[in-house]
């Protein structure tokens, strides 16, 4: 369960730095 937690932790991560580097791109 941890491992299956973990690997959600990671993905949302991913996707909030994902947005937050096209957003900074975006506005640059």
């Amino acid at each position: 369960m941890k491992i299956i937690f973990r690997d959600l932790t990671l993905e949302l991560v991913d996707q909030i730095f994902g947005e937050h580097i096209f957003h900074c791109t975006l506005h640059s």
